[in-house]
């Protein structure tokens, strides 16, 4: 049997301003884990996002680990509560991921806020000069990952992008270029809890899955 573990109570705003949910949701994870019986599968879904060392190299599973924010820290703390559980386990680490019926207003998710603010006639906001470049990856592509983490019975640490790096700026330009029209932008400060570059390495994923983004 395999569990898929997805829920949360906290995002990267979230966990800023209320820290204890952090606490809370490692404290629930660790109690759930210890009631689990040892035969059953872990797929913990982590942050890619948020957890390695922010630099212009993509990030592979070897890399440096260190969150600039809360919720970077908690993931990473939940990934090794998992490890020294005795387990059977697969860590995910993906990319930003968006799709079809992705909620907006949660303050993450630069697609699905953008998205809404369109269709409500508001500016576009961006946070910092839109140089900080991600690596988007589709709900249908993640899904399909999930689906061969179970297949391959794989096991270990991994991490899961579509090996395609855009920044906001080009992000804008994008919108811009389907919509036929030029879109009005809201400049706001860059927040700490943002990362200037998201890079993913996921070669290892790829090699021992035969899964690849579309």
């Amino acid at each position: 049997h395999t569990i898929f573990w997805l829920a949360t109570k906290v995002n990267p705003v979230t966990a800023e301003s209320k820290n204890w949910l952090c606490d809370f949701e490692i404290n629930e994870w660790r109690n759930f884990l210890d009631l689990l019986p040892n035969h059953i599968k872990i797929v913990f879904v982590s942050s890619g996002g948020c957890i390695y060392m922010d630099n212009d190299e993509a990030s592979s599973e070897d890399s440096s680990i260190a969150p600039n924010n809360k919720y970077g820290s908690m993931k990473f703390k939940m990934e090794n509560v998992l490890m020294e559980s005795t387990k059977n386990y697969a860590i995910l680490r993906p990319s930003n991921i968006y799709g079809i019926g992705q909620k907006s207003g949660s303050g993450q998710g630069v697609i699905a806020e953008w998205i809404s603010a369109l269709k409500e006639r508001r500016y576009l906001t961006i946070y910092g000069d839109g140089s900080m470049v991600r690596d988007y990856l589709w709900i249908d592509d993640f899904v399909s990952a999930l689906i061969s983490v179970y297949k391959y019975n794989m096991v270990g640490t991994f991490n899961l992008s579509s090996g395609q790096i855009i920044s906001l700026s080009q992000l804008i330009e994008l919108f811009e270029s389907i919509l036929k029209r030029p879109l009005e932008i809201t400049y706001l400060p860059q927040r700490s809890t943002d990362r200037r570059s998201v890079k993913l390495d996921s070669s290892l994923f790829r090699a021992q899955s035969h899964w690849n983004a579309h």
